[in-house]
């Protein structure tokens, strides 16, 4: 397909290749080394993130990554986008538009919980599309099916959609709790009145069209505080500072490493002097036979003691771990011994502040 595509022109998708990542060579010795290529003709690659994914593919390609929209507002629009007026008047029953519209809320909340990582869900799930649609379908069978008199049965909602439908992708005990507690408190008889509210300040709109639930989405704040997630508003506060690590950290791999032919002083030499610095203030290892003599002194078998004794063992293991490390880089810098990936990895961290991962450890 690709060769013919080549030829005579169009397109071609390559669904998943990581799953089939030797392929990928095949790939682009064929774009390589065919000579002539017709002007219509594009591929289409699609693909998890993988470490052993082709550089040589991913240098000649344009990358798109489809990622979830942020925010209350984005999620609902996102979802709201793939609806007709004709799909909203499907059925004459009063409770299809509310029930849409708090399933597509639902999904929202639980997708954005996972940004606060375990405080909004111990393990984080994969929550998709799919489970969004299976869940619209089951609630317009379900309203086909319904008795007009007796109205929508909310126990069998509660159950598919947060034990089934959203509640099949759940391991964790406490994380199906919160699930069907979200899923018992929105699916019931209350949704249907005007005075409704999710939280403070987000309703069921009072509206059949379309283009009613759009310009109501678009009103909503931009910014969502934690509550609105059943969470604390200190909840913020961790995802903004892991938001911040996360970018810090990224700019400061991507900044270059080696030594241009600028003034002043070379990376090198600036971590050699902080290394100097760090084994002046060092200090000094613990020498075993003095500790155990002091330790009988003082009455080994006391429990304080034996806490003492454990936590001199481990500060031993640090500064020994960091005495060696800074010896060896400094070697490293002079010449002395190789430069291995490990102390290479100690120079960048002590050159951009920040703790050598070995050391943390």
């Amino acid at each position: 397909m690709i060769m013919d595509s080549m030829s005579g022109g169009g397109w071609v998708l390559l669904q998943n290749v990581h799953l089939s990542l030797p392929f990928c060579s095949e790939v682009i010795d064929m774009l390589v080394e065919t000579e002539h290529i017709d002007d219509t003709f594009r591929m289409w690659v699609t693909t998890e993130p993988h470490a052993d994914f082709p550089i040589g593919l991913l240098q000649m390609a344009i990358k798109f990554t489809n990622e979830p929209p942020q925010g209350i507002r984005a999620s609902l629009k996102r979802s709201y986008q793939a609806f007709t007026q004709d799909f909203l008047d499907y059925t004459a029953a009063s409770q299809w538009p509310p029930l849409l519209y708090t399933v597509a809320f639902l999904h929202t909340i639980v997708q954005e919980r996972r940004k606060f990582g375990p405080l909004g869900w111990n393990i984080p799930y994969e929550f998709n599309q799919a489970d969004f649609a299976a869940s619209v379908q089951f609630i317009q069978n379900h309203l086909d099916e319904m008795d007009p008199k007796k109205g929508v049965s909310w126990q069998t909602l509660v159950y598919m959609i947060g034990e089934v439908q959203y509640g099949g992708r759940v391991t964790d005990d406490f994380d199906k709790r919160l699930l069907t507690t979200f899923t018992a408190v929105w699916f019931c008889e209350g949704l249907l009145s005007n005075s409704f509210e999710f939280h403070k300040g987000y309703k069921v709109p009072n509206t059949k069209s379309l283009q009613g639930f759009v310009d109501y989405i678009n009103s909503l704040p931009a910014y969502d505080t934690p509550e609105v997630f059943g969470l604390h508003s200190n909840a913020d506060i961790t995802y903004q500072i892991n938001s911040a690590k996360g970018i810090l950290d990224t700019i400061l791999s991507v900044q270059p490493k080696e030594g241009g032919g600028g003034g002043g002083e070379s990376r090198e030499s600036i971590v050699y002097q902080l290394a100097d610095d760090m084994l002046r203030k060092l200090p000094s290892q613990y020498n075993a036979y003095e500790v155990r003599e002091n330790l009988m002194r003082m009455g080994i078998l006391l429990p304080m003691n034996i806490f003492l004794r454990q936590e001199i063992d481990r500060m031993q293991k640090v500064i020994k771990k960091v005495y060696t490390c800074l010896c060896d880089l400094k070697l490293a810098i002079d010449g002395t011994i190789v430069m291995s990936p490990a102390l290479k990895e100690s120079l960048d961290a002590m050159y951009d502040a920040r703790i050598p991962e070995s050391w943390m450890k």
